[in-house]
């Protein structure tokens, strides 16, 4: 038994597969042995020329890992070795490659990981961790919904009761940022509206989204605007982040007088008073009742939808490099992902 992990020497270089040491689980961890791999824009950032937020190479990137737990901290509570899981692995917090998810064997925090039932494989489980955490920090942390409730078929409260009400805007409603936004708000009680190309609107539909809108319709703001109609605007959550969904952003927020936006990227420059833009990471212990309480039980009752599917483009660690090109190609409606 060993590991083997795939570095970045340095910033826009190829990835090299090397090997690597074992993880050792802290009192709070687990290790994981990965079956599956997702990649997130961020992923394609860090192994770019940019080399953001790594402060030291040769470093180990990735988020996203789905598996079989292999060893398991002192205070770990609820997981037990051989557990089916999924998990948001936290290199870019510690800065240690041991936390990274482009390896073999990875360590995370069992607060950040979930138990993956057998109806969903691992390839298809992937593609959820950083996208929940992600919308957890636009949603809950910002936005200071309420947490998001299980359905009555769930053992949950009856769904009429207590609903927060409201509409969020998702820009991006079939990325994974945006299906994890609109399935965790319409879990919250909130009526989401969403924006996405007209052949993922089956998809952005299928996650929750009660009305989606072509992002390429001339009329896009005064349809989304009439969407929403009377009800109060939560705010906008913009998935994509850019500077052509940033101009139809300030455009539906200046006719409700401004708001909330929140985003995946630095805000756009001349932002209006009226507007509060919130650039978003999706890392912190701000989630963790999250997956205690919410994904696993929705994961199994089917509440959670784990989309967008997977695009495996192939197996094997020495599949990484071709997956951050293929990435980088330009991806719809899917995640791509290395298989294990």
């Amino acid at each position: 038994m060993s590991n083997q992990a795939v570095y970045l020497d340095a910033p826009g270089s190829a990835l090299r597969l090397d090997a690597a040491f074992i993880p050792l689980s802290g009192h709070n961890d687990i290790v994981m042995h990965n079956h599956a791999l997702a990649i997130n824009p961020i992923d394609h950032t860090q192994a770019s020329s940019s080399g953001f937020a790594i402060k030291s190479y040769p470093r180990v990137l990735g988020q996203d890992v789905a598996g079989i737990i292999h060893s398991i901290g002192s205070n770990v509570q609820g997981f037990a070795i051989g557990d089916r899981v999924i998990a948001h692995a936290w290199s870019m917090r510690t800065g240690e490659n041991a936390d990274a998810a482009f390896q073999l064997y990875a360590r995370v925090p069992a607060a950040n990981a979930a138990k993956l039932p057998q109806t969903i494989t691992f390839s298809e489980g992937v593609v959820l961790p950083l996208a929940l955490d992600t919308a957890a920090a636009g949603l809950y942390q910002t936005l200071r919904l309420p947490w998001p409730r299980l359905s009555a078929s769930n053992g949950g409260e009856e769904e009429e009761e207590e609903r927060e009400g409201g509409v969020l805007i998702v820009y991006g409603g079939s990325s994974s940022v945006g299906i994890a936004a609109t399935q965790l708000a319409t879990a919250s009680g909130v009526r989401v509206v969403a924006i996405a190309s007209e052949k993922n609107h089956g998809l952005a539909k299928e996650v929750g989204a009660e009305q989606v809108f072509d992002q390429k319709d001339a009329d896009l703001v005064e349809k989304v605007v009439g969407a929403v109609g009377k009800d109060k605007l939560v705010g906008i959550f913009d998935a994509i982040a850019v500077d052509a969904t940033y101009k139809h952003d300030l455009e539906i927020l200046e006719k409700f007088g401004g708001g909330d936006l929140i985003i995946t990227h630095p805000p756009p420059k001349d932002l209006p008073e009226s507007v509060k833009a919130t650039f978003i990471l999706g890392l912190g212990e701000f989630s963790f009742p999250l997956w205690k309480d919410f994904i696993p039980q929705a994961l199994e009752s089917g509440q959670l939808k784990a989309r967008p599917e997977p695009l495996v483009v192939g197996k094997g660690l020495e599949s990484v490099q071709k997956a951050l090109e293929v990435y980088a190609a330009g991806v719809s409606g899917k995640k791509v992902v290395v298989e294990l």
